[in-house]
Parts: structure tokens; sequence; C-alpha cells
């Protein structure tokens, strides 16, 4: 799977599932970017650009943000992405899994799961279990 770095990049998540100023929920898409994280592997660079690992976090995600009266699960909007599962657990960037294309993990804190459907560095591929 291709690595992920601080380029253009996208996580996706469906449905979110917010509750709308009706108080009905709605499911709702969330997607995340990579250019907005917060990376950790400072140090390393793919591309020109920082290499992310599993604790690197993006604090910010959009598309749930019409549901106002926050997430059902997480009650809250637009909040972190993180990439938990399916990383590369034999490729270690400052001690944690490298990130890579398909990583999964919970996206508006804890409210949908998602995962990286638009790879940022298409051609560094981390192919370790």
């Amino acid at each position: 799977m291709f690595a992920t770095n601080q380029m253009i990049g996208m996580d996706f998540a469906f449905p979110d599932v917010c509750k709308s100023p009706a108080l009905v929920p709605i499911p709702l898409p969330d997607m995340a970017f990579p250019m907005a994280a917060i990376p950790v592997a400072i140090k390393i660079l793919f591309n020109n650009a920082f290499a992310h690992n599993m604790m690197t976090t993006i604090p910010l995600t959009l598309g749930d943000l019409p549901g106002v009266a926050l997430g059902v699960i997480s009650q809250t909007v637009a909040s972190q992405s993180r990439r938990l599962v399916l990383n590369s657990y034999t490729t270690l960037l400052f001690g944690t899994p490298a990130n890579r294309m398909c990583a999964g993990g919970p996206q508006n804190m804890i409210n949908t799961f998602g995962f990286t459907i638009i790879p940022s560095c298409p051609h560094i591929s981390i192919l370790a279990a």
C-alpha cells in the first residue's frame, strides 16, 4: 500500500450520524485531509513532506457540519481523525507503525470509522505486514 504523508490525500468515513436541528439523526459523510495533520515523525520526509505514523492526528474533519446538534455517539462535530488499524506494524517511523493507504480508524472522535482512500504519496509503497 502507498505511504501517507503531509501532502494531498483524503480519509473518508460514512455514515457519520449526527443530529440535525430537528433532532432527527442524519447520516453524513466525514472527510479528513492529511495536509491538516499534526505530524510526529518530523525528521522523516516522504516526497519532501512529513511522514505519517500511528501517532499522527488530524484535528479537524469536514462534511458533518450540517449536524449542528452534534454526533449521536461522540457528541462532537468536526472533531479529530486517527488511523489505528491496518497500519504497517513492521515498518516503524519514530518507534510507531507507519500509516499507509487503506488504514482505518475513528473519525469525528469516535462517531464513525473511516479509511484512507486517496493516497498522499503514490510512489512510496510500504509492503510490510
